[in-house]
């Protein structure tokens, strides 16, 4: 179903909600292999970022972590959401410079994040 020329489009949600509870290595670097594909659908994006967010992997960290500058202010929350997901050091690291983003929102969950840790 990603990235497959016979695949049928109106599967792919489905596909990346039961790779994300499924939870396997495998389906974890699919799932950063279709990421790193730049899916251009913002649902289908925002939907690939939340369900990497289940994976503790650094390869997630380093699929999401260009998210968390994108220009849009909802990907940079849903990047954030993951990578506060996955935790740890690399996570943080990321996390960090979100400080500084100008919509509050996003400023606010980096906040709790680093409160949290």
């Amino acid at each position: 179903v990603f990235g497959s020329a016979k695949s049928d489009p109106a599967l792919l949600p489905e596909a990346i909600i039961a790779a994300g509870q499924i939870g396997t290595p495998d389906t974890g670097a699919l799932l950063v292999r279709f990421l790193n594909s730049r899916p251009a659908e913002k649902v289908i994006l925002l939907q690939t970022i939340a369900a990497l967010g289940k994976f503790k992997a650094d390869e997630a960290v380093a699929a999401i972590a260009p998210f968390a500058r994108n220009v849009d202010s909802e990907v940079r929350q849903a990047a954030l959401a993951a990578l506060t997901g996955i935790g740890g050091d690399p996570a943080a690291a990321v996390i960090l410079p979100l400080l500084n983003d100008p919509p509050a929102a996003v400023r606010r969950g980096a906040v709790i994040v680093e409160i949290v840790s």
